[in-house]
């Protein structure tokens, strides 16, 4: 199963990576990363692997998911724990980035007023949902690629045996403020501001074709906890502005 599972992963990530190598030369100039760096995290913010007759581990870049009208690349860890019969009891994601594609300029513009009038209230709130909305998208590609615990022929499938999507997302952040003279908007992108991680877990199961969620969904802090307020020298080359942020905030 896992062999045939490597098969059907890999020619999803060439296929996906070749169709978006012209959309990256030609929208080069106009791709702002919109996550903290990798590189930054200093607390481990991920799964740890225990009762699994079997893994998977991959790296997706350059996904294109469309959240209105706009396209962004999206990037990902992907690790999938398996039961004794091939299903996925969980599929896990971790270190999701985005860049921006093609029909965003709405968004980004209207993020940026939202910056210049002082909203920042509402700003950190879209931004939020942005986040929050890709993160589901990618979820729903995902699901697709494995075999889930199908739901129950009757009664509540969430008392039954159940799939689990978890999503990790690391670090408390502020949000920073950088102008671009050439487009004469501010970008928006967050910077590490303590050490923290959450946890959202959603239950699921699979039936004739579609994915059923179940109505429980945990969003918890998951490990250490400590967001200081602090940020690192050169992090922010442009303003910072608002509260440093618990990282729940970006998948609730």
């Amino acid at each position: 199963m896992k062999n045939i599972l490597k098969l059907l992963v890999f020619p999803f990530n060439v296929l996906i990576i070749f169709a978006c190598i012209t959309c990256n030369d030609s929208y080069n100039d106009t791709l702002k990363k919109e996550s903290i760096n990798a590189e930054n995290r200093t607390v481990q913010c991920g799964p740890v692997f225990g009762d699994c007759s079997s893994t998977f581990t991959t790296y997706r870049s350059n996904i294109p998911v469309i959240i209105e009208q706009c396209t962004v690349l999206v990037s990902y860890n992907l690790d999938v724990c398996f039961d004794d019969f091939d299903n996925a009891k969980s599929v896990i994601f971790t270190n999701m980035e985005y860049e921006w594609g093609v029909g965003c300029d709405s968004i980004r513009n209207s993020w940026s007023d939202l910056y210049i009038q002082g909203f920042y209230s509402t700003l950190n709130t879209q931004m939020n949902a942005f986040y929050n909305s890709i993160s589901i998208q990618i979820e729903n590609l995902e699901a697709a690629n494995f075999t889930l615990f199908p739901c129950p022929s009757s009664g509540n499938p969430c008392t039954s045996e159940y799939s689990a999507f978890e999503f990790y997302v690391s670090d408390c952040f502020k949000r920073c403020a950088v102008y671009d003279e050439r487009e004469d908007i501010f970008n928006l992108i967050e910077v590490k501001c303590g050490d923290a991680c959450c946890r959202r877990i959603t239950q699921v199961c699979y039936t004739d074709g579609v994915i059923y969620r179940c109505p429980t969904r945990l969003v918890s802090n998951y490990g250490a906890f400590a967001c200081s307020g602090e940020v690192a020298d050169g992090a922010c080359l442009g303003i910072l502005f608002g509260n440093c942020l618990n990282p729940c905030e970006r998948v609730n």
